[in-house]
């Protein structure tokens, strides 16, 4: 059985989405703060948690990896994806997101990536924080969610601002709500969980489920 046909076994429905917001953060990221939501997260807060010792520093990172995301799913459904480990190419995508963001201070992160971000296709690179890469597969996310759950975490943000860049270029006024998020992931994770998925890379999977998603 071809890794497609078993991921689809796995798969038996189809996600609909509709409008909306809200939910509880994941324990790994968790204190007194909610779900991260890109829709929410206002460009003033992300250019603050620049600073090192900011109180939103977390929250900046966090949109900064849902962002890479995003734009990783838009760039790819645009066919316009293009990868770039080189620093200067890393730096030009943090300068065009900050600049975004200091021209729309009010303005949401989601609204800066869907809209300032998607103009021109910047090189994506082929990490997204840490150790973590797009080579990362369904099988190490299995493992992280036992024993590195921020890991996993990270990896599931980004995942979930790929599903969303990816639906945005066929459905650029409608946005998945937060609450879809945990019935997406799921989807992603237990397709993952199926041995013949070991070896495929996690955002492979996470595409192929957002080619299942159903706008509404």
């Amino acid at each position: 059985m071809s890794l497609f046909r078993s991921f689809v076994a796995v798969l038996a429905f189809c996600v609909a989405v509709s409008g909306a917001q809200a939910a509880p953060l994941k324990k790994a990221f968790r204190s007194d703060n909610p779900e991260f939501d890109a829709s929410k997260f206002i460009c003033l807060n992300y250019t603050n948690g620049l600073a090192p010792n900011s109180t939103s520093r977390a929250a900046t990172i966090m949109a900064r990896i849902w962002m890479f995301g995003f734009l990783d799913g838009y760039y790819k459904a645009s066919d316009k994806l293009a990868r770039s480990d080189d620093p200067a190419d890393v730096q030009k995508l943090d300068d065009a997101i900050i600049l975004g963001c200091k021209n729309n201070p009010g303005a949401s992160v989601y609204a800066v990536a869907s809209q300032a971000l998607t103009g021109e296709a910047f090189k994506l690179p082929t990490t997204i924080s840490g150790d973590l890469t797009i080579a990362y597969t369904c099988g190490q996310h299995m493992e992280s969610k036992e024993s590195a759950a921020v890991k996993a975490d990270l990896a599931e943000l980004w995942a979930f601002g790929l599903v969303e860049g990816i639906k945005a270029v066929a459905n650029p006024e409608l946005r998945i709500p937060i609450e879809s998020k945990a019935t997406i992931l799921d989807a992603v994770n237990r397709s993952c969980g199926n041995a013949a998925n070991k070896d495929m890379a996690y955002r492979d999977l996470a595409s192929a489920v957002a080619d299942k998603v159903k706008m509404n």
